[in-house]
């Protein structure tokens, strides 16, 4: 049976069509009513029980939505139609999830902003009278959004990097201090934005030297969040691509393997206006969990606002990447109390946008539910991914846990559980300050006694307070990283606290999180090199391969033509970045080759003929 099937056959009356159930009323009477019952509750029996987002009573859905059922996908459909006062009647088609464990089923055209949909159907959802429900739509308004625009500034040149053979790219100068221990392996992920240089992803090592540096193109676009996970089983790099709008974003996640090269894109569902840039989890069973901010009309008359308010309303979905269907959805209006907020509405701009929530982060928890992070509430909820109910609140106006002494949080980024009944957190404590300083946080949560307790905190011995953004990462070796967000530093700590390294940008750049991984990057493209007469017989080459983590040494290769190259002399040390090479040659063409430690060839680059010296 087709999903809308049977449904042009309802009869229409005061311009209103009906359901089967109401015309047996009518003409047949209760007898026949009584069996109409008895056949659906039979119908829904047999299939499987069922959640649907949007789910029935919401009160803010997007106009542009998918319908998703999640549980299970039945033997038959039956008929599925949706109606809408002013938008009128809606069949649809149905895409089956890539996980078998539901579907998507989407209206042959949009709904209408304000108006309440009903869904009919025969499908066993729960929250649904015989598969009946009805859900609202948001009208989403544009009076708080405007873009931030470009908000780098002109390069100093004692703050930007330069290299020859790689001028397009022009990444902050970053400078390092350690101090004396161990920091742990890897490479430190970055995404620059605003400041002297390039805004873009930065992959740095514990000096601050550029690994790779991929700039944001055109001026005004940024890139968020960049880091390290999992893919289809194989390692990534994810990072948020777009532009930002009064601290929210609209863009899309890339996903980029090994060579650089993008595999696969996330973009929000449901009409909303672009993917927000605070968060992105991939999970094991390859979904996305993706945040998105949606600036609705609200009645704010209860919190000193006026009756045509403007609200911001956070959406956290789990997607499906293959198909792109919504798996699940979560709206912050229909489970936060706008009196949650710690922020108030400004009697002098009752017009602007409230932000009551402001959503930052989403986590996997061990048993497989979420913790999502809201910045104003001082809160973090932990959902249950199947229902999107709270599980439970730490912090804030209702916190379900007793929060120990020192352990209320403010303002807060970044919370991530650990899998020990430990909770880490970057607590900003600032804008406006609540305390004097920053930190990174790891909590204990016994939810036996629902009390949370500091186990570890983590705070500069320059007391820096930060009032937006970062990041707090807790190390395979037990060091911590700490991202300041709006501070343009870094830092690393050991286990006790004691501070082990800082790497400083420029003033004014920042860098939204900071994240340490191991990586191996091997580029698709290949090594670049510009070769430069310095004397009649000496030339210099400077040698680059953007995003290489293997590179040890540089051969060079040279002759008197491009099909006529051969090596002379050792290899150099690999020195950063770009590594100069001066050498005794009279020859018109240079190519270089990059070695492993072992000396294997990682790569050759395309030859180039010599050229006079840049200014």
């Amino acid at each position: 049976m087709s999903a809308n099937a049977d449904v042009t056959e309802l009869p229409v009356q005061c311009g209103k069509r009906l359901t089967r159930r109401q015309v047996l009323a009518a003409s047949l009477g209760s007898v026949a009513l009584v069996a109409f019952d008895q056949a659906e509750a039979i119908a829904q029996d047999e299939t499987p029980l069922l959640h649907a987002f949007p789910s029935p009573g919401w009160r803010a859905a997007s106009h542009l939505t998918q319908i998703s059922f999640r549980g299970g996908v039945p033997e038959s459909f039956g008929p599925i139609y949706a109606i809408g006062p002013m938008s009128g009647e809606h069949a649809g088609t149905i895409k089956i999830h890539s996980d078998g464990n539901g579907f998507s089923w989407f209206p042959d055209f949009a709904f209408r902003p304000g108006e309440d949909v009903t869904v009919h159907t025969r499908l066993n959802v729960v929250g649904s009278k015989n598969g009946e429900y009805t859900f609202t739509c948001a009208t989403p308004t544009t009076k708080a959004g405007r873009t931030r625009g470009d908000r780098t500034k002109e390069p100093a040149e004692e703050d930007i990097r330069r290299f020859r053979s790689r001028p397009g790219l022009v990444p902050p100068k970053l400078a390092a201090e350690s101090y004396g221990e161990e920091a742990a392996p890897g490479l430190i992920f970055l995404s620059v934005i605003q400041g002297r240089g390039q805004n873009g992803a930065l992959i740095v090592d514990n000096s601050g030297e550029p690994v790779w540096f991929l700039p944001a193109s055109p001026k005004g676009h940024e890139a968020f969040d960049l880091k390290v996970t999992k893919y289809l089983g194989d390692p990534v790099l994810t990072w948020w691509y777009g532009i930002r709008v009064l601290g929210q974003g609209a863009g899309h996640w890339v996903i980029a393997n090994t060579a650089y090269e993008e595999i696969a894109s996330v973009t929000v569902g449901n009409g909303y206006p672009g993917g927000d840039m605070h968060d992105l989890l991939l999970t094991k069973d390859n979904t996305a969990f993706v945040g998105a901010y949606n600036t609705i009309e609200w009645d704010l008359r209860d919190l000193g606002g006026t009756k045509d308010g403007v609200l911001v309303d956070c959406i956290v979905q789990e997607i499906d990447i293959p198909t792109r269907c919504v798996l699940f959805e979560w709206h912050s209006l229909d489970h936060v109390d706008l009196e949650e907020s710690q922020r108030a509405i400004d009697p002098k701009q009752p017009d602007a946008a409230f932000d009551y929530f402001h959503y930052n982060s989403v986590a996997e928890d061990s048993d497989g539910n979420v913790i999502i992070c809201a910045r104003n509430t001082w809160a973090a909820y932990k959902v249950d991914r199947v229902t999107g109910d709270i599980i439970w609140r730490l912090g804030g106006k209702r916190s379900d846990f007793e929060v120990g002494e020192n352990a209320e949080i403010a303002w807060q980024h970044d919370v991530r559980p650990l899998g020990n009944g430990t909770i880490s957190i970057f607590d900003n404590e600032a804008a406006p300050k609540v305390r004097d300083e920053s930190r990174g946080l790891v909590l204990n949560l016994n939810t036996d006694l629902m009390r949370a307790t500091v186990e570890r905190e983590y705070v500069h011995p320059d007391g820096i307070s930060a009032g937006s953004q970062g990041s707090m990462q807790v190390l395979s070796n037990g060091n911590v990283l700490v991202g300041w967000g709006s501070e343009p530093l870094l830092s690393e700590f050991a286990a006790d606290g004691s501070l082990i390294l800082d790497i400083t940008f420029p003033e004014a750049k920042q860098s939204y999180r900071a994240r340490r991984f191991e990586w191996v990057g091997q580029p698709s493209d290949l090594p670049r090199l510009v070769a430069e007469a310095d004397q009649e017989t000496k030339v210099t080459v400077y040698a680059s391969w953007n995003g290489a983590t293997e590179v040890a040494e540089w051969r060079v290769l040279h002759g008197a033509t491009e099909s006529d190259l051969a090596a002379s002399g050792d290899p150099t040390p690999c020195t950063g970045f770009e590594t100069a090479i001066t050498l005794t040659s009279s020859s018109q063409y240079f190519a270089v080759e990059a070695l492993d430690a072992s000396g294997t060839s990682l790569g050759v680059s395309e030859p180039v003929e010599l050229t006079e010296p840049t200014t």
